[in-house]
């Protein structure tokens, strides 16, 4: 079979393998490599499909934050986790025109993050005003995320550079750049 290889990461280099070439691993290998993919299959068995939940399952305190926060999205997932012994529901959200929407919610109902994709026409003015000048010569803007966290509202924009790598940019709520990459 000419031609046809498969790129291969092995203990940090990258190597092209035949595509009908069988894999060797070394005769004694690594414990940390073991290890590794003893909890890589561990983590992926007990994540597949542990926490997702239904709305109804969710406590009424948690359940009211998230259908005030919805908008006229529709929940597509909904996992809750446990961080330090504090509980956080995660919500995914399906939007119109392809758009996805997240909301973090505490055990207590509290919001504590909304992330929500949005079309450049929804940035504020004063937002557009200052990317402009991050869109010259071919830039463009590839994605557009409005972040509710901490009582502040924050729009995150990643501009993509034909030549350059890409930028991401984060603005707040009056147009200031809160960081800049």
């Amino acid at each position: 079979m000419v031609g046809a290889h498969l790129p291969v990461i092995f203990r940090g280099k990258f190597l092209w393998m035949a595509w009908n070439a069988e894999i060797s691993l070394p005769t004694r290998p690594r414990r940390g490599w073991i290890v590794g993919v003893l909890a890589s299959i561990a983590l992926g068995a007990l994540s597949a499909g542990a926490g997702d939940l239904k709305l109804s399952e969710c406590p009424p305190e948690v359940r009211a934050t998230i259908l005030a926060n919805l908008g006229k999205g529709d929940i597509d997932d909904i996992h809750r986790i446990r961080i330090e012994g504090h509980t956080l529901y995660l919500v995914d959200i399906d939007l119109k025109g392809f758009r996805d929407g997240k909301l973090h919610v505490s055990g207590t109902g509290v919001l504590r993050k909304s992330v929500r994709e949005i079309r450049k026409k929804d940035l504020p003015p004063v937002v557009l005003d200052n990317l402009a000048s991050f869109l010259k010569g071919r830039a463009h803007i590839e994605d557009i995320e409005q972040v509710f966290a901490e009582g502040k509202t924050r729009y995150h924009v990643e501009v993509e550079h034909p030549r350059q790598p890409d930028r991401h940019l984060v603005f707040e709520a009056d147009g200031t750049i809160a960081s800049y990459k």
